[in-house]
């Protein structure tokens, strides 16, 4: 569930199909995010799941897969 959600989110905001995201796709290397597409997208999951998130949690997005953790580790705290 987290990860279909993720995709769509993702493919809104980078604008791609959301059949090229897949878990291991990355942020930068494949999908092109710059450092404010990260942010947005750390924003949107903030609000599509209710969770929250420190800012500094971009750093750690780099590839889906590590979105998609830090949704489930933040939804079990």
């Amino acid at each position: 569930m987290e990860f279909d959600i993720m995709r769509h989110i993702v493919a809104d905001v980078l604008q791609v199909d959301p059949n090229e995201v897949n878990p291991d796709t990355t942020f930068v290397d494949d999908l092109g995010a710059d450092s404010l597409d990260l942010m947005r997208i750390l924003i949107l999951m903030q609000e599509k799941f209710n969770i929250v998130l420190q800012k500094s949690s971009i750093y750690r997005l780099v590839k889906i897969q590590d979105a998609v953790d830090m949704i489930k580790d933040a939804k079990s705290n």
